[in-house]
């Protein structure tokens, strides 16, 4: 509860006293105004660990994605990646009892420090090139066509596109959620992401190289899910590809590009947050195997009720909000006349409902293995569902079923607060 009232008297603080807040190095715009307050949003629903330590380091997490959004200059935007990278090392490895978490941590680490300096190497070079580190500056440049500055930038998307996981550098991410906690990929999935996401966004928008990047995330990503064994991988390969979408909202109108990618991030995180809640009940082993699944309780059928409609939704099947979304990305595309792309995205967004359907399977129509029944019979869930968690999910399954029927009610909103 301290937590929450201290986001919020921050996030006042921060709003009333924006002018006072700029400077050469922050930009308090009202679209990240926003981000931010959603980011908060998020934050209060995962950082519910009773242990303090764990609770610091998601707030640092927090603070550096927070100065990532705000910033106007890639000098602090290599600390803020420096500040929300550092603590996600030691969350990663925390369990010294299981060897995947170091192995999974290590793995991060040396990664990390990779594309830190190649990151640090660019914005060099930028700065030699150009003289500045202002985003404002830089993309204004871009408009004249400079070639030696877009392939500068170009080894700038290298470490940005390891940190949200778009290929070729996707391989870490089912080796890193592979050995980690819930707690920790529920992070990993969402806020760190959405960060460098927006960063992205504001520097590279109608490049095709970037769209060829995306169309072969989204091809990876589908494909690498089908045949995992393992939920965990299972939802860093279903990442991948979600990432891949969401960067192909890029190609939108100029007018609506930034209201298409807000509305994916949300209906995204308020999709897959409440469904690790839930899966965090089924597992009786750290591995997390998908066949663990039938270990559902027999008698909580609106636990897998709630899991199938948010597994539907993550798939896009309507009338659901995830649907929402991808008919909103090829809406766009084909006012762009990306047809060739559309049916790309079509085709495997057919093929990725697969592994979507295949986890219900299990929940629904594989039930009484023996081997599964020990954790029914000898061990107690290691996670309970709390009244707040709770709340969560419900509001979650609201958005999920009745956002379909009134979508102008977001846009409304969206318009007004980033009119304000």
């Amino acid at each position: 509860m301290k937590d929450k009232l201290l986001l919020t008297i921050v996030s006042f603080l921060i709003y009333y006293n924006w002018a006072i807040l700029y400077s050469t190095f922050i930009e308090l715009e009202s679209w990240k105004i926003c981000v931010v307050y959603f980011f908060v949003v998020l934050f209060i629903f995962f950082n519910n660990n009773d242990c303090w330590q764990e609770r610091f380091l998601n707030w640092v997490v927090l603070s550096g994605s927070i100065i990532i959004v705000l910033s106007n200059n890639l000098f602090t935007i290599y600390l803020g990646l420096e500040l929300q990278t550092f603590p996600l090392f030691i969350l990663i490895s925390k369990n010294r009892l299981w060897i995947k978490s170091s192995e999974a941590g290590l793995k991060y680490f040396i990664l990390g420090a990779l594309s830190s300096g190649i990151f640090l190497l660019s914005c060099s070079l930028i700065f030699l090139k150009v003289g500045s580190l202002n985003l404002n500056y830089i993309s204004n440049l871009l408009y004249f066509d400079n070639k030696e500055l877009i392939g500068l930038l170009s080894v700038l998307l290298f470490p940005l596109f390891f940190k949200i996981g778009l290929a070729p550098f996707h391989f870490w991410i089912p080796d890193i959620y592979d050995g980690s906690n819930w707690q920790v990929i529920s992070i990993l999935s969402t806020i760190p992401k959405f960060s460098v996401v927006f960063i992205v966004l504001q520097l590279f928008k109608n490049y095709n190289f970037i769209c060829v990047i995306a169309i072969v995330s989204i091809i990876l990503g589908v494909l690498g899910a089908l045949n995992q064994t393992k939920i965990k991988r299972l939802v860093a390969y279903s990442g991948i590809a979600h990432i891949g979408f969401l960067v192909l909202l890029f190609y939108s109108s100029d007018n609506l590009f930034l209201e298409l990618t807000s509305f994916y991030v949300i209906i995204y995180s308020f999709t897959l947050l409440p469904i690790i809640l839930i899966l965090m009940r089924f597992f009786l082993s750290n591995n997390s195997f998908i066949v663990e699944l039938q270990n559902s309780d027999i008698n909580n059928n609106l636990e897998n009720i709630t899991l199938t409609i948010l597994l539907f939704s993550l798939a896009g099947v309507p009338p659901l909000a995830g649907f929402i979304t991808k008919w909103l990305l090829f809406t766009s595309l084909l006012n762009q006349n990306y047809y060739l792309i559309c049916i790309i995205c079509l085709i495997f967004s057919f093929i990725g409902a697969a592994y979507y359907l295949r986890l219900i399977n299990f929940i629904y129509f594989k039930r009484g293995i023996f081997i599964n029944n020990w954790k029914k019979i000898l061990i107690n869930p290691y996670f309970t569902l709390n009244s707040f968690n709770i709340y969560f999910i419900s509001f979650c399954i609201y958005l999920s079923m009745f956002l379909m029927v009134c979508p102008s009610t977001f846009f409304f909103v969206y318009n007004y607060l980033f009119n304000y």
